[in-house]
């Protein structure tokens, strides 16, 4: 049976990805009824993807390479970037309010700016193939990585550089990322990396290569994570929360196993999921619903009709 021509395509551009270029795009394309490729798919010792038992079908088919061609898309544009800093980071913090943008018929995707390589558990190669996994479970658009080194982001011009590209090609309009005033620097260092960037990338003056690409500046809300700060506002994820906590467990390389004999890591106490899933059913109880996920937006919030903002369900007791 002859190959289809669009997985052609698709085995030349993972065939030979190499580890420089493993995290560098993952993006998700769904095509359906022709060849795609089945669950026989290893890394090898030299990095490169060994891809065998073809078979037909009609699923997602999901892909990683070291070069996209965003013209293969019919429009590679988003409308939200979650840009946080490890691989995990972004499915904890908000991907219930991922999912729930995207059932709502937003375009969503993710950027993690690092590799997770300085983590406790788990190799580049497996938080790869779990990041894969997670951002299934989520729906998104697209998963890329900014691939800087963990542990060593800063908010210098380099990296401003790599973050004003991926968002002039991108394009969205409302961008999530980390606390400000994150205990982790990496985190600290990426707020305002992402505050910066985003307006830099307004300038057509700066990085005169990508210039005439220039977007308007992206809305920034930045996920709470501590009581020191009062949310801006919070998402209802009632309908998401086991969803995105399953999108958590797809990093199990990073949390609780019994049969581990890897350093144990506050994210692998046996109880840490579940606290974790309390706190989003505390910020949901503070809106009268299941579940939520809170942000804090530093500008002010241009509300159109605040009968519909204010009319709606609120606790008396928040």
């Amino acid at each position: 049976m002859p190959l289809h021509p669009w997985l052609l395509i698709y085995v030349t551009l993972c065939v030979q990805i190499g580890n420089s270029g493993f995290w560098n795009r993952i993006v998700f394309l769904k095509w359906t009824q022709l060849l795609i490729l089945g669950t026989s798919r290893t890394l090898n010792s030299s990095g490169s993807w060994n891809f065998w038992n073809l078979e037909l079908g009609t699923l997602p088919v999901l892909g990683t390479w070291n070069t996209l061609f965003t013209t293969m898309l019919n429009n590679p544009s988003v409308d939200i970037l979650a840009i946080f800093a490890h691989p995990d980071d972004m499915e904890l913090m908000v991907g219930g309010t991922l999912l729930k943008m995207r059932g709502l018929g937003y375009r969503t995707a993710a950027l993690d700016v690092t590799r997770g390589e300085m983590g406790t558990r788990g190799t580049i190669e497996i938080r790869a193939a779990e990041a894969l996994e997670a951002a299934k479970i989520l729906e998104l658009d697209s998963r890329e990585n900014l691939g800087l080194p963990d542990g060593h982001v800063f908010n210098d011009d380099p990296s401003r550089q790599k973050l004003v590209r991926v968002l002039r090609r991108l394009k969205p309009r409302l961008l999530l990322t980390h606390q400000i005033g994150d205990p982790h620097p990496d985190h600290d260092h990426i707020a305002s990396l992402v505050r910066e960037s985003a307006r830099l990338a307004s300038m057509r003056n700066y990085d005169p290569e990508t210039g005439d690409e220039t977007i308007p500046v992206p809305a920034i809300a930045h996920n709470v994570f501590s009581r020191h700060v009062v949310p801006s506002f919070i998402v209802d994820i009632s309908g998401h929360l086991e969803q995105k906590m399953q999108a958590i467990r797809a990093h199990k390389s990073q949390f609780h196993d019994p049969d581990s004999e890897e350093p144990e890591t506050r994210l692998t106490r046996p109880d840490f999921l579940t606290e974790l899933e309390n706190r989003s059913k505390y910020f949901g109880s503070l809106i009268g619903v299941q579940a939520g996920e809170p942000f804090h937006v530093r500008e002010a919030l241009n509300v159109s009709d605040p009968f519909e903002l204010l009319a709606g369900r609120v606790s008396l007791y928040s």
